[in-house]
């Protein structure tokens, strides 16, 4: 691994932080959408599988006696990837960090800064591109009653977008999760109405209702009554304002592991030659400013694989 001329790499502060960067990350859904993918090399063009190859139904596999069998030769795809450098530094004055060490170490303080502006940029770019009826163009639907309206019917809405989505991909889930991904206040307001009320035990209201909110039923039991593998939901916010808009949800296909040519919706390749983990720690002396300056960086790119692994609701907040 190599690291900028001067700059060293700081494992102790990656691991003393290591705890807040799991913290933080539970507001964030960026990379539950779009989870990393290991590459070693920044920019590259690899080959996936067509989902033609499964999708096609021009044969049946009928075979005449003695005649030959049907044989189709599976075709690949050509994509490509390019990892940019994102990173931020601060500052820490030599005579700072000495007044501060009776209160807190502002090394591993500064670090937590610095991980959570690269962590929040990254969301808001994960956003832009999956939140998008462009990006999931011919695989997005507006939904007829809102689901900030208590009347409204998210579990058909949701399950009649599951059998599209296994039609979209020709029901080749390999081992890929279905899940769905909302903003805090779009989950708030799912759990909220009549219709998933009914379905926890005692029927609408008897768990939970608008004044006691929406935590005393949280994702794992909303992705059960939903029929999916798991749920995602994000407070994250960015200038005072959501990164996450609430005119949306997606329902997709997501896959952890290293196999590109399993069907999903996309993943966050990372070049793990500079930058083994997300955020990744070094530090420096500036002596022109008599100052320690830490730096949190990534090599990334953010990446859709098939459109059709997703199925983006919109126009469900009044």
């Amino acid at each position: 691994m190599q690291t900028a001329s001067g700059a060293t790499i700081r494992g102790d502060l990656h691991d003393v932080t290591s705890e807040y960067a799991n913290d933080i990350e539970g507001q964030f859904m960026g990379l539950d959408i779009l989870p990393p993918m290991e590459v070693k090399r920044k920019e590259s063009s690899f080959k996936r599988l067509k989902l033609e190859n499964i999708t096609d139904p021009s044969s049946d596999g009928k075979r005449a006696s003695g005649g030959a069998y049907d044989r189709q030769q599976s075709e690949v795809e050509n994509d490509t990837y390019a990892c940019l450098e994102y990173g931020f530094e601060g500052p820490i004055d030599d005579g700072d960090r000495a007044n501060y060490e009776n209160y807190f170490d502002a090394e591993v303080e500064e670090t937590k800064v610095q991980r959570f502006r690269l962590r929040r940029a990254q969301e808001v770019r994960i956003a832009a591109l999956v939140w998008s009826t462009a990006t999931f163009s011919g695989f997005t639907a507006a939904v007829t009653t809102e689901w900030d309206n208590v009347a409204a019917v998210p579990y058909n809405d949701i399950q009649d977008a599951i059998l599209t989505l296994k039609q979209q991909v020709g029901g080749a889930l390999g081992s890929s999760e279905i899940c769905m991904a909302f903003s805090e206040k779009v989950f708030r307001n799912v759990v909220q109405t009549t219709q998933i009320q009914a379905k926890i035990k005692g029927g609408a209201g008897s768990i939970l209702d608008k004044s006691s909110g929406a935590d005393m039923i949280g994702a794992a039991r909303l992705a059960d009554i939903l029929g999916v593998n798991k749920v995602f939901y994000s407070p994250a916010q960015n200038e005072a304002a959501d990164i996450w808009d609430d005119e949306y949800a997606l329902l997709y296909l997501r896959n952890t592991g290293a196999a590109r040519s399993e069907v999903q919706c996309g993943r966050s390749p990372l070049w793990t030659r500079m930058t083994p983990e997300n955020s990744f720690v070094e530090t420096y002396q500036e002596p022109g400013v008599s100052s320690i300056i830490v730096r949190a960086k990534q090599f990334v790119d953010e990446k859709i694989f098939f459109a059709g692994a997703g199925y983006l609701f919109s126009n469900i907040t009044s």
